[in-house]
């Protein structure tokens, strides 16, 4: 069965390499993906946050060049659901984009207050 996506996009005034290397560390989801995780912490190889649902696993893509921030959360129900995401050059700043299936709350606009370096 294929479901309904929607593809959210929020435009970034830093540079993508920037939003990627803040995106990519796990320690940082709870600055951009609130509604998913109050916390994160790693235990021993997984990165475990504490969400509204209770205790979700993540696993994040390995880094890489093209700007892929795709990641999976396990749910407490053993579910585990594909998130795409993907970050990219606009002009001076960047601009990123997360697909969200039919049913399910997205939030990424946490990403447009990246801290400066």
């Amino acid at each position: 069965m294929t479901f309904m996506a929607k593809h959210m996009s929020v435009s970034i005034n830093r540079p993508a390499a920037q939003v990627y290397e803040f995106a990519s560390n796990p320690e940082n989801l709870p600055k951009w993906a609130a509604g998913l995780s109050g916390s994160i912490k790693k235990v021993n190889d997984d990165w475990i946050a504490e969400s509204p649902m209770g205790s979700v696993k993540l696993k994040f893509a390995e880094k890489n060049k093209f700007g892929v921030l795709d990641h999976d959360v396990t749910l407490p129900s053993g579910v585990k659901v594909y998130n795409p995401m993907r970050v990219f050059p606009n002009n001076d700043g960047s601009e990123l984009v997360l697909r969200c299936t039919a049913g399910r709350t997205c939030q990424i606009k946490g990403l447009r207050k990246i801290p400066s370096r």
